[in-house]
């Protein structure tokens, strides 16, 4: 962060460190439940391989949670260099996806994302933190790309 409370505007552009995700059949079934999926090809292995894929499938918006942990832990709060009260100054604002191909148990991610623009809003006590990510599995084929926003409270600069 700059001396001034507000995001570093030379992290536009910058690539954050890739990821590599090994996604497991019991966090596929978990996050299905949780957002209330009910297809079987998304608990089931069967159904999932009577239907032409390798194994059970990830819902749509499971990108997301595989680029993700605590909030904390998110490589783009690192980039910003924000410490604990900085985390609690940030909100999930959106989430947009575009799915390509099928994310599948025993699947490995390759997670590649990198910081887009840095915006003030509100007279620059907010400022939006968009990011693009692109996500290919291992056998190379790109299955998804999202992008995010995260909203920022500026902290106000008197004590």
């Amino acid at each position: 962060m700059t001396g001034d409370t507000h995001l570093d505007q030379g992290l536009v552009g910058r690539r954050l460190p890739p990821l590599d995700y090994a996604v497991e059949a019991g966090q596929l079934r978990f996050f299905a439940q949780v957002v209330g999926e009910t297809d079987p090809v998304c608990h089931d292995i069967g159904a999932a391989r009577a239907a032409g894929y390798r194994s059970i499938v990830a819902p749509p918006t499971f990108p997301f949670s595989a680029l993700r942990g605590a909030t904390a832990d998110m490589p783009v709060v690192a980039a910003l260099g924000l410490d604990a009260a900085g985390v609690n100054r940030l909100l999930h604002g959106e989430q947009e996806f575009d799915i390509f191909g099928p994310i599948c148990a025993g699947d490995r991610l390759s997670i590649e994302e990198r910081i887009t623009a840095i915006t003030p809003r509100k007279g620059g006590a907010l400022e939006i933190v968009s990011t693009a990510t692109r996500i290919t599995n291992q056998l190379g084929d790109e299955v998804a790309r999202m992008r995010m926003q995260l909203v920022y409270r500026v902290p106000d600069p008197t004590p």
